[in-house]
């Protein structure tokens, strides 16, 4: 029943999380050359948390939230917790932990399923004392009886239980704990940490359910997280003068951004205008409670009242409030002289002309405190913020991502942390792991973390699967190739020595030399081959994965490349949809027939579910098939929904019931008659949404060119694409836009990176109507300041000649190298690259966090893209997120596709 532990935790089940310790070293990531400074965000992150560790003192048991845990370990790593006196690590999974520690501290989010959990793991505890100490006084009882040889037990102290809420307190958990009967033994406490980077152009705000939070359960606190996360990192960088949006969660965002902005400003003011403690006060009076809202106002309050007297002097004498005994013949007799502001000169200045982008903090009135404090006064690190609504673009993350990254994230799984685990057989091992016996396989697990410490994997991570195994083919032939040109070398040197024992002086110097190069050539190769063979790491490692991942995806039979292969080539059919969309024209369907396109789907749908697949992947291509052809025919409709409950058990109701909450599970006829039918009320509150939905995608199939019919310059690097691939005069697109970002999905292009290029390039005004296809309001505004003071927030219409003027300046000066298969880009020295943060409000795909780095690097664009995200997801992910309890179902089997003697070979699939 216990916690899952992770250091030392003497619980039998602590061996099934032993695997994932390595995810305590994540802070080695290089925060350095990132385009904004993370490293501050992470450092503060990382600050916070030391802090409230060091707020508890003694040993100490950590309980992490599981979803919560890795990013976490991503600020400290063990030794800092060491340090701390943290004694044992575990994962919140309910229960009992055993622990000696003097208390227990969790750090989780706020959300209530993890309140019954965390219920019961403090009543766990209390019970085994309390159980523990019964038999301890029943033995001291028993041992001062005459001749009783008992073995006296000591009591054990109960400890302590302290709970960090992450990023602030819910009044709603503190109801459920009350309710429970744990409260009143509970420490509350807040732990404010908000963004995470885990790259150096990716930053998380770690909220796993905010899509299902907002699709199923209509709960919208993520958003305020989101919308603080966003504000805070706006104090270490600069405010963001332009803010482009799309979608409902996107807009409430933003409103919620603004809001904090304006209370900031305003928390601010209160305390400029509070009335300060007079110098010669008895001392006896208590300073005035802070606002929650402004923070650390204490210490901004110190200078205007040590710079007080200074700015009195210069007023007049007859001013009241100059803080003279003799003005006026009066005296205060110790009373608060006035605000400070009023003791302050105040003198008209002329408003100077602003040349710096809007919100460059450069406008302000001369001896008056900025909004937010102590900032930068130079220009923002961030010239753009674009939201983006997770809802705009389901079918993104039902795709299979085709990227090197993306590919390991959907056959292997990235766990906690960036690490991957998975089994290899001895034939993938290598010559020299192989059995001596051919009838007999061993298998190891390989563990790795993934990341860009690692050069190889940051130089290929990016790159279509098909083109990585290239670059590791060709690293692995070179290094032969050198390997080959160094034997020969050497030998030739050797046999020289041997063959010519009777020559002059000359010719034994002359091999004495071709032996010295040869053994320096061997010393600097035996150097890179350390390099790129040691464990985990390496050529030796992504030679391994690729393994892997093609065992995965061909098998070792002809059925199982026919399934992996049907997956593809469904999705594709799907995206092209029954009205020749690659001829430019859109889908469309009358009353309830399909093309057969729609036909060849459902039957391998059909056959997946004879076949056992599992239920997630099932799930998955169901919820395309409805978001591409625009909902399932009603007969077609519940006959899927009756196979999926035959085969996979009543559990599987609740699953299609969320599915058709979400959005994602629909009839046909509820998308043309724009309403549910009369039995079935639940769809019908999600029916303008729906229709919204799909039609907008299969309108926007043709607009935003999302089907790419050439795939041979996938992946190449050298796509000159007119960036946001947006059809604005009806045109076709220039034959150069073939290929470009659709090398992450083999052929489509994701919405999102469409819309997000289409603002980078211009004003929404120009694709306004093929916006409106989409689902969810856009928006677009500058986060200017009052032109009376230049200090007070205000929100201004969209202004972004600058932007553009900065983007020509620093345009991609693209050249080709000589082998004409990579390219470079590089920006006219001291032009620095605008920089544009895109935040996803519902998560992010590795595949779409492929595609803008590719656009940052090989498209001629003049950007510099960070991403943001609540979570990094995918296709199971989503799924996932919509089963209430994962054991009702068979686990997705990552391990199944190169197990021979499994009759459920290929399960995952």
């Amino acid at each position: 029943r216990g916690a899952r532990g992770l250091l030392g935790c003497a619980h039998p089940r602590s061996a099934r999380v032993s695997q994932t310790r390595p995810v305590a070293a994540m802070a080695s990531v290089d925060l350095s050359s990132s385009s904004i400074n993370l490293q501050k965000v992470r450092d503060d992150a990382a600050g916070n948390l030391i802090n409230a560790l060091e707020s508890r003192a003694g040993r100490k048991a950590l309980v992490l939230d599981p979803k919560l845990g890795p990013p976490l370990m991503s600020l400290v790593n063990m030794q800092t917790l060491k340090g701390l006196e943290v004694d044992k690590l575990y994962y919140l999974q309910g229960g009992t932990l055993e622990t000696s520690c003097q208390e227990v501290v969790f750090i989780i989010r706020p959300r209530l399923e993890l309140m019954h959990k965390l219920a019961e793991v403090v009543l766990g505890i209390r019970e085994d004392i309390n159980s523990h100490n019964q038999h301890a006084n029943a033995n001291v009882a028993a041992g001062n009886r005459p001749g009783n040889r008992t073995l006296l037990r000591t009591k054990k102290r109960m400890p302590i239980f302290t709970v960090f809420t992450v990023p602030r307190t819910s009044d709603a958990c503190a109801t459920i704990l009350k309710h429970l009967g744990v409260y009143e033994h509970l420490v509350m406490r807040k732990l404010e940490i908000d963004a995470v980077p885990v790259e150096r152009d990716v930053f998380l705000v770690e909220h796993g359910n905010a899509w299902r939070d907002l699709a199923v359960e209509r709960d919208t606190s993520s958003l305020f997280d989101t919308a603080r996360a966003l504000h805070e990192l706006q104090q270490k960088i600069g405010e963001i003068p332009l803010v482009f949006g799309k979608g409902t969660a996107a807009k409430e965002v933003a409103e919620i951004m603004e809001r904090l902005r304006r209370e900031r400003f305003a928390a601010k003011e209160r305390g400029r205008d509070r009335w300060p403690n007079d110098a010669n006060a008895d001392g006896d009076g208590k300073e005035s409670v802070e606002d929650d809202a402004s923070g650390s106002d204490d210490d901004d309050e110190d200078s205007p009242r040590d710079s007080q007297h200074d700015s009195s002097e210069e007023a007049p004498d007859s001013a009241p409030f100059s803080k003279k005994r003799t003005d006026w013949g009066m005296d205060h007799g110790g009373l608060p002289v006035g605000p400070d502001g009023w003791t302050k000169t105040k003198t008209k200045t002329k408003k100077k002309k602003e040349e710096a982008p809007p919100g460059s903090f450069s406008v302000r009135v001369e001896n008056r405190e900025t909004a937010f404090g102590d900032l930068p006064t130079g220009t923002p690190q961030a010239d753009m913020l674009l939201l983006i609504d997770r809802d705009v673009d389901m079918v993104t993350p039902l795709c299979t991502q085709t990227t090197y990254e993306g590919l390991i994230d959907e056959v292997l799984g990235f766990s906690g942390g960036g690490l991957v685990s998975f089994e290899q057989l001895s034939d993938d091992a290598g010559d020299a792991e192989r059995t001596t016996s051919s009838d007999t396989k061993t298998s190891s697990t390989v563990k790795a973390r993934l990341d860009s410490t690692d050069r190889l994997f940051r130089e290929i991570r990016d790159l279509n699967f098909g083109d990585a195994c290239v670059v590791l083919k060709e690293k692995s032939s070179a290094m032969q190739r050198e390997y080959r040109e160094m034997r020969a070398s050497a030998g030739g040197s050797s046999e020289a020595q041997d063959g010519n024992n009777t020559n002059t002086n000359t010719a034994e110097n002359s091999s004495h030399k071709k032996t010295q190069m040869s053994v320096s050539e061997i010393g600097g190769f035996v150097k890179k081959m350390t390099q790129n063979v040691k464990p985990g790491a390496g050529l030796s490692l992504h030679t391994a994965i690729a393994g892997r991942l093609l065992a995965s995806t061909r098998g070792n039979k002809h059925w199982q490349r026919v399934r992996f292969g049907e997956v593809l080539d469904s999705e594709r059919l799907c995206m092209e949809g029954d009205g020749g969309v690659l001829g430019g024209t859109n889908l469309t369907v009358a009353g309830n027939s399909f093309g057969s396109n729609f036909n060849t789907v459902y039957e391998r749908l059909t056959l997946m579910i004879f076949r056992e697949c599992n239920v997630r992947r099932v799930a998955r291509l169901l919820a395309l098939v409805c978001l591409t052809f625009g909902g399932l025919p009603p007969k077609r409709f519940d006959e899927i929904r009756k196979e999926m409950t035959h085969q996979y058990g009543p559990p599987t109701l609740l699953l299609l019931l969320h599915m058709e909450q979400a959005g994602l599970l629909f009839r046909s006829e509820e998308r043309h008659s724009g309403s549910a039918g009369a039995g079935h009320k639940s769809s019908s509150k999600n029916a303008a949404a729906v229709k919204k939905r799909t039609e907008g995608f299969m309108n926007t199939r043709g607009k935003l060119k999302l089907v790419v019919d050439d795939t041979s310059s996938f992946g190449d690097g050298r796509s000159d694409a007119s960036s946001s691939g947006i059809d604005r005069k009806g045109a076709p697109p220039p034959k150069r836009d073939i290929g470009g970002v659709a090398f992450a999905h083999s052929g489509y292009c994701p919405i999102s990176v469409r819309v997000a290029l289409s603002a980078v390039d211009g004003s929404w005004k120009k694709t306004e109507e093929t916006l409106r296809l989409l689902p969810g309001p856009h928006f677009s505004y500058t986060q200017s300041f009052s032109d009376d003071d230049g200090v007070t927030p205000n929100v201004g219409a969209i202004n972004r000649d600058w932007f553009d003027v900065r983007r020509s300046n620093a345009q991609v000066v693209r050249r080709d190298t000589a082998g004409g298969n990579t390219s470079q880009a590089q920006t006219p020295q001291g032009k620095k690259k605008p920089v544009v943060i895109v935040f996803f409000v519902g998560g992010v795909t590795r595949a779409e966090i492929s595609c803008f780095r590719f656009a940052s690097r090989h498209m001629s664009l003049g950007i510099d893209f960070v991403i943001g995200a609540t979570s990094i997801t995918n296709g199971f992910g989503v799924v996932d997120s919509l089963i209430d309890d994962e054991r009702v179902f068979d686990a997705l089997d990552r391990n199944a596709l190169v197990s021979e003697s499994d009759n459920r070979v290929g399960s995952a699939y």
